[in-house]
């Protein structure tokens, strides 16, 4: 057994909605979350504050960025990272471009399971952590999402669709013959607060990190340095280091890889961070302007 912890950003009026899950085997976990709390100890007073207190309801994911990012220091989030690769948990990720999904939807060119933009993300992070275990023994590798306690209404069809798969997702595992369900996938997800499971902060700020790779990649965002285009490419770099598979690498046009890569954001159709050379700013400080990366405008991811 193993449990993804699973967290997202985007849950308002952001453009773009990222789904991330940290995946830790049910041996690791107490010793993860023991790891992690000793990690929050040695953070300064301000970053302990922020990464052990923010819910996805209850803070926005802009002012956890502006707080914890900084030019001239080390950043808290360089440390998150390097605490995730130095443990060996692997990531999934799945994006949807808010837009896209509200013109293919308006178009009819959704299948009717897919009813918003959760059901898309639950149902990719899941297929993908089925494809890449498909292989090993059930026993070993099932499977159990446990998501932030503030996405329990926006993902509560994840067990119906890991449950009952539909039949158009077969194909995301490249095979013409039908495939078992989701058998390294237990349907019935668990729902926590960080007050119950610190785990489900990290995947949080994972995506809000990812957001802003978006943003910066579609010249979505104001207020940005050169600096910091440059270290968030190279840590989502790292990110997709840590992947279990890059979501977006091939282009497809009908099956259920074809889908998801077409509600994902332009920027993230490549083949992983290192297609794309960053999408650099002026070499000088643009004038600030806030943006609100749950609440904010279009702009604004």
């Amino acid at each position: 057994m193993q449990f993804c912890y699973t967290n997202a950003t985007g849950l308002d009026r952001g453009r773009y909605v990222v789904m991330v899950g940290l995946l830790i085997g049910s041996g690791q976990r107490h010793l993860a979350s023991y790891s992690w709390k000793q990690f929050l100890n040695v953070c300064s007073d301000p970053a302990v504050d922020l990464l052990q207190n923010f819910h996805a309801d209850r803070r926005n994911g802009y002012q956890i960025w502006k707080s914890l990012y900084s030019d001239d220091v080390d950043s808290p989030i360089e440390a998150v990272l390097d605490w995730v690769l130095d443990g060996g948990y692997p990531v999934v990720f799945g994006v949807v471009d808010r837009q896209q999904f509200i013109h293919r939807r308006s178009r009819g060119e959704l299948p009717r399971e897919i009813d918003s933009e959760w059901s898309v993300l639950g149902l990719q992070l899941a297929l993908s952590v089925e494809k890449y275990y498909r292989d090993s023994p059930v026993d070993d590798r099932s499977t159990l999402f446990m998501f932030d306690r503030s996405l329990q209404d926006a993902v509560h069809r994840f067990e119906r669709l890991t449950t009952e798969p539909p039949g158009w997702t077969d194909s995301y595992y490249g095979k013409n013959t039908p495939y078992p369900g989701l058998e390294h996938v237990v349907g019935a997800p668990v729902f926590a607060g960080p007050d119950h499971s610190a785990l489900v902060q990290i995947p949080y700020l994972i995506g809000i990190l990812i957001r802003r790779y978006i943003e910066m990649q579609a010249n979505d965002t104001l207020g940005t340095s050169v600096t910091e285009v440059k270290n968030v490419h190279r840590w989502f770099g790292q990110i997709t280091d840590r992947c279990l598979e890059y979501p977006y690498s091939k282009a497809a046009n009908q099956d259920a890889a074809g889908l998801f890569r077409a509600l994902a954001p332009p920027a993230l159709r490549q083949d992983g961070a290192r297609a794309t050379a960053p999408n650099l700013p002026p070499e000088q400080v643009v004038v600030s302007v806030d943006t609100d990366l749950d609440h904010g405008q279009s702009g604004a991811a």
